[in-house]
């Protein structure tokens, strides 16, 4: 991880990166690493909110999970993450605002994109390891 960034910083000092652009590559870090930490807590208290609302045992949440050849879980892993990143629009755009970045309302659009991105890519190599152990 140092190397990286010691690699960035001498890109920036010899004139090859633009700042603007360093800015938001940091800031896309941070706020990737963010949305992560507040997606496993909207998760957990998703899990939670069902638990106690259904009174879930081992044999509903087996039920659950096996709901239409097992789409229950994709619910349960989708739907967080989907609230994750609503709820992370508009802390992108006051972080963008508040560092008064030049392109902050196509870095906002950038980073979120980004976000969903990332999230397709891993639920996407979540299906396989949903088949292999709900089979």
């Amino acid at each position: 991880m140092f190397e990286l960034m010691s690699y960035i910083l001498q890109m920036f000092e010899k004139g090859g990166m633009d700042l603007d652009l360093l800015i938001f590559f940091i800031s896309y870090i941070l706020l990737s690493v963010l949305t992560g930490l507040f997606y496993i807590g909207v998760l957990l208290l998703f899990i939670w909110t069902i638990k106690k609302i259904f009174n879930m045992n081992e044999t509903k949440w087996n039920a659950l999970f096996r709901f239409r050849e097992n789409k229950g879980v994709y619910v349960v892993f989708i739907f967080p993450y989907l609230l994750t990143i609503v709820m992370m629009i508009p802390l992108i755009i006051v972080w963008f605002d508040m560092i008064t970045f030049e392109y902050s309302v196509i870095s906002s659009i950038s980073i979120v994109m980004l976000l969903t991105i990332s999230g397709i890519v891993k639920f996407s190599k979540l299906n396989d390891i949903v088949q292999d152990k709900l089979s």
